[in-house]
């Protein structure tokens, strides 16, 4: 096997990032791995602009780009994702990227970031969504969330995040306010902390369960339940 290192950095300016088809054919006609070293790629996504550098990056037998520790950059109008990883895949015929192994993510929005670490993430260009289906640790300010997996959404005014089978933390101002439900929804342009399926809630000894709960981060307080129980322990 054949193997060429291009020592110097490149920046590819394309719709969906990927080498030219040459080199491609080259691959495919050989048994060779192109490997880059220190790559940049820029390529946008309708209104957003994703930058992905690493320390190299070659195609797999499969034609997949392999990037060893890729950061990514990812920008809308107000709000900016990233993304970093030891290890990451891109599927250009899917428009999927899979990052994997020790996997960080900040989502910034409304001067709020959000900070996430999982094994494994990935990013669908076509869907414009992230989702894992690892465990995952979460926190923004002052709430913590850990769950089985999480649907993110990068929006124009912020962005959505959907937490499955998860529990949280809170502290409000000396207290710790705590619950779980089947899904765990963060609104970040709202402040809303939304609780759906086998929704429970204990806020002081002020015990709430529910199939729905609208949580208000900003104001501290319940406003909406439905089908709910409440009991006082306090």
């Amino acid at each position: 096997m054949t193997h060429k290192v291009f020592k110097s950095s490149i920046v590819v300016m394309v719709s969906f990032f990927f080498i030219n088809s040459a080199a491609n054919e080259s691959i495919k006609n050989a048994d060779s791995i192109y490997t880059l070293a220190n790559p940049i790629f820029h390529f946008a996504v309708e209104n957003k602009q994703i930058k992905i550098k690493g320390k190299n990056s070659y195609l797999n037998q499969d034609l997949n780009h392999i990037i060893q520790n890729p950061e990514v950059h990812i920008k809308a109008l107000n709000s900016l994702i990233d993304i970093n990883s030891l290890e990451a895949k891109y599927n250009k015929r899917l428009k999927i990227i899979e990052f994997q192994d020790s996997v960080k993510l900040v989502a910034s929005a409304h001067d709020d970031d959000m900070k996430l670490e999982t094994e494994e993430l990935s990013l669908d260009l076509d869907k414009e969504n992230i989702t894992s289906n690892s465990k995952v640790f979460a926190s923004l300010n002052n709430l913590t969330v850990n769950s089985i997996g999480i649907d993110l959404m990068q929006q124009e005014e912020g962005f959505e995040a959907k937490f499955h089978k998860g529990n949280f933390q809170l502290d409000y101002q000396g207290s710790v306010h705590k619950g779980y439900a089947d899904e765990i929804v963060i609104l970040v342009k709202t402040n809303k902390l939304i609780m759906k399926g086998e929704a429970y809630f204990n806020q002081d000894g002020f015990i709430i369960e529910s199939d729905l709960l609208h949580y208000d981060l900003e104001e501290n307080k319940i406003i909406k339940s439905i089908n709910s129980k409440i009991q006082n322990s306090t």
